[in-house]
């Protein structure tokens, strides 16, 4: 799901590659990877989207799109 999220995230916000980067690295910080950090960002930048985890990325996707929607509402609510 981690990986539909950040992609989601990172198109729908229109970021580049090197953004997604440290955007995966930040979650894997996050995640309490430690010092696996780097190695779970090379790991999750690299997966392949097969039909097992397909489910898991497409709600990681979608939930992109509802934060991206949340931020745009308060956005336009408080004029900016």
């Amino acid at each position: 799901m981690a990986c539909g999220l950040i992609t989601g995230l990172c198109e729908r916000l229109d970021l580049d590659c090197r953004v997604k980067e440290l955007v995966t690295y930040v979650y894997a910080l996050l995640d309490d990877e430690g010092a696996r950090s780097l190695a779970t960002t090379r790991v999750m930048l690299q997966q392949s989207i097969t039909p097992s985890n397909l489910p898991a990325y497409k709600k990681g996707m979608a939930e992109a799109a509802g934060i991206v929607e949340m931020l745009i509402f308060h956005n336009n609510r408080q004029g900016i």
